[in-house]
């Protein structure tokens, strides 16, 4: 309320969960309004600590007294801090200018510093829809509901997609997109090119992601799904692949291999001087900066003003064309937003090599284990018994990127269904 009556518009907000970010206007002055939760999914006491400003205990009351005042401006202290301490960091380590989400930040960097091949943003609607059917998301299952007994091992994989990002090619440019190719032509591809290829598959090996189920399935028999190289590859190897129905063909290159190389270095320097906050940061620069490139186009329309300041959120579906709205009232502003299209710099060709790229590791370990030994997976870990850890731990490598990590030791497991 205090900034509309004080004469600010709303021009633009996104609010979710995180993120906040709300952008205001007067006259010629534009506010921008972020949330830390932004950059930092930790409480504000956390970041007190890190930067040597304790957070105060709220206060009983907060209506004017002095204790109210000193709590508010310790809040403040500590954003204010905090800030400039990101943005010097940001500044020493030549990542770019401050953005308004963390995900934002490492795609900024990567742009700024580390993009050193060309990439084509296309707009070839095939192409897109392709990429798109491609695009699955990590492999969550239950291989054995009910009770086990241990030792039981959980292994998960250090930085799985970061480590796919550093070792594997990635789509660039896009040359074509075809169809009815035969098996050894889209092999022939393969060779030189990244592919995205929508494919009819026949296995007993439930290793492919089937791209009209949710949640996620990988079933086995003969079925249509669309799969990035990586799983191609591999679906080539093992005679599973029947026929090419339509493939995208792009150029390829390793593209984000110095960006995780240089930002795994500087998580492996600030864990070695006991720098867990900076570890933390530099975590998830390495994991959200693919998913900008598979960001959906996020649309809004002004629908009416109203006097009522109150903010209000709900939805609404179009009797007509059956089309689902999110409606907002926010600063006497009411909106209808929906996910249309692409965003401005999206690219889900190389969004859906690295999750193709993850899920292949995933199999890799669930085969080497064997699936008798693998109780329960989740997109970079395994539960196995003891065959299965036994067989594994030669992978266990200390910090290397990709290698495995022992979480826990469990006794006894109960599992009914995927989380």
């Amino acid at each position: 309320r205090i900034l509309p009556q004080a004469g600010w518009s709303l021009s633009n907000a996104v609010i979710d969960s995180p993120p906040f970010i709300a952008y205001w206007r007067r006259e010629s002055s534009t506010l921008r309004m972020l949330d830390t939760l932004n950059l930092w999914k930790v409480p504000l006491a956390v970041i007190g600590k890190v930067i040597g400003l304790e957070k105060y205990p709220m206060p009983d009351n907060m209506e004017g007294s002095a204790d109210a005042d000193r709590y508010c401006k310790r809040d403040v202290e500590i954003i204010m801090k905090a800030l400039i301490e990101w943005w010097r960091w940001l500044e020493q380590q030549d990542l770019g200018g401050n953005a308004a989400t963390l995900a934002s930040q490492a795609f900024t960097a990567f742009r700024h510093r580390f993009l050193t091949h060309s990439i084509l943003i296309d707009n070839n609607p095939s192409a897109l829809q392709l990429a798109r059917d491609a695009y699955h998301g990590g492999r969550v299952e239950v291989f054995r509901v009910g009770e086990t007994k241990g030792p039981l091992y959980l292994l998960d994989v250090r930085s799985e997609y970061p480590s796919v990002m550093q070792t594997e090619n990635y789509p660039t440019v896009l040359r074509g997109v075809y169809g009815g190719l035969s098996a050894a032509d889209l092999a022939a591809l393969i060779e030189s090119y990244a592919v995205v290829a929508s494919v009819e598959i026949d296995t007993r090996e439930p290793a492919y992601p089937y791209s009209d189920s949710s949640p996620l399935l990988f079933p086995t028999g003969r079925f249509r799904t669309t799969l990035t190289t990586g799983e191609l590859v591999f679906a080539l190897k093992h005679s599973h692949l029947v026929s090419c129905i339509r493939v995208a063909v792009y150029d390829r290159a390793p593209i984000f291999r110095n960006y995780v190389t240089e930002l795994s270095g500087l998580r492996s320097e600030a864990i070695k001087r006991g720098d867990p906050f900076a570890a933390w940061v530099l975590k998830y620069l390495l994991n959200d900066l693919y998913g900008k490139f598979g960001q959906r186009g996020r649309k809004s329309k002004r629908i009416a003003t109203t006097k009522d300041l109150s903010v209000k959120v709900w939805n609404e579906i179009d009797g007509e064309t059956g089309e689902r709205y999110r409606m907002r009232q926010l600063a006497g502003v009411i909106e209808q937003h929906w996910t249309e299209g692409e965003s401005a710099l999206s690219h889900p060709a190389i969004a859906a090599h690295v999750t193709g790229y993850g899920r292949r590791l995933l199999w890799s370990l669930i085969r080497r284990a064997g699936q008798a030994n693998v109780l329960y997976c989740d997109t970079d870990s395994v539960l196995v018994n003891q065959v299965g850890y036994d067989r594994l731990a030669p992978l266990l490598h200390g910090d290397k990127l990709g290698s495995l990590h022992l979480d826990k030791i469990v006794h006894c497991a109960v599992l009914r269904c995927p989380k």
